[in-house]
């Protein structure tokens, strides 16, 4: 059986991931992510066994059509657009739309799609940690992913500050990162993270 692996952007869009209204830390999110999908990329361009599609890396690029016009991240907006789209012409990566939280809910046969690959390792980043990613994540395990084979990369994710509760943004994405670890959700440092040596692809 094949064990691939798939890197799941989560919703980085310019309405939420610009450094004048999005999270508090977008820039350094953005580098971040940035950082690992490159790395992603350079293993399906140079890594080992890179010509047997088996081995390469499927990229997923969340993005998130909010059904109320007012909203940046309503379909059409500059404020839409994403951050990091998937290339042309790569069959690697692909663009995966949703109006929901959850990505598996919006895309009812992603789970099977995802299996049919061979994937069963996925790695999330994104936006936002409290809502999309988490919803996503909690997404995977209900659609039959194994906790154990998800990663959730510290430093590639975040959110706002909730002026309800008080929580920073900081605490709530450490409480998210804590949930995650609970239910056997694997956490890794971004920084610290090696496709090849952490998957054994």
């Amino acid at each position: 059986m094949d064990n691939r692996t798939a890197l799941v952007i989560v919703d980085v869009q310019d309405g939420i991931a610009n450094v004048n209204d999005g999270v508090p830390d977008a820039d350094r999110v953005k580098q971040a992510i940035n950082s690992v999908l490159h790395l992603a990329r350079q293993h399906n361009k140079h890594g080992p066994l890179n010509e047997d599609p088996k081995h390469k890396i499927e990229i997923l690029f969340v993005q998130h059509d909010d059904n109320d016009p007012s909203d940046p991240l309503h379909r059409g907006k500059p404020t839409w657009e994403l951050v990091f789209p998937p290339r042309q012409g790569i069959e690697t990566e692909r663009l995966i739309s949703k109006n929901v939280g959850d990505m598996f809910i919006s895309n009812p046969n992603l789970a099977n799609s995802l299996r049919m690959q061979g994937i069963t390792n996925l790695v999330f980043v994104g936006l936002q940690t409290d809502f999309c990613v988490r919803a996503s994540i909690l997404g995977a395990i209900a659609s039959g992913f194994e906790a154990s084979n998800i990663k959730l990369l510290q430093g590639t994710h975040s959110t706002y500050d909730n002026i309800v509760t008080g929580k920073s943004y900081v605490q709530i994405k450490e409480d998210v990162e804590k949930q995650m670890a609970n239910i056997g959700v694997c956490l890794r440092d971004w920084k610290e993270f090696d496709f090849e040596r952490d998957l054994s692809l």
